[in-house]
């Protein structure tokens, strides 16, 4: 009878529990305490976006100087040109 007991003990634990895997349960928590952990970011797609929108927003802005260009094209223009060393 005693193996009977204890196999009835270990359905109405598992019956308590849901029939859950124990094991998986915890490796289930173990995850989402971890999820909770880690930095949110965002898509890199979207801010990529935004990093391009704002950049020709800027551009825009910019006022055109005595040459016809304005700050950032005449920047990128001289990096483009060699260095003497």
């Amino acid at each position: 009878k005693s193996a009977s007991k204890k196999e009835a003990a270990a359905y109405q634990a598992r019956k308590k529990n849901g029939f859950k895997d124990p094991g998986l349960e915890q490796h289930r928590k173990n995850c989402v305490a971890q999820k909770k952990k880690l930095k949110h970011v965002e898509d890199p797609a979207k801010n990529r976006k935004k990093k391009i929108a704002k950049i020709q927003k800027n551009n825009k802005k910019k006022a055109k100087g005595a040459a016809g260009v304005n700050e950032n094209e005449l920047k990128n223009a001289r990096k483009k040109l060699k260095k003497r060393r």
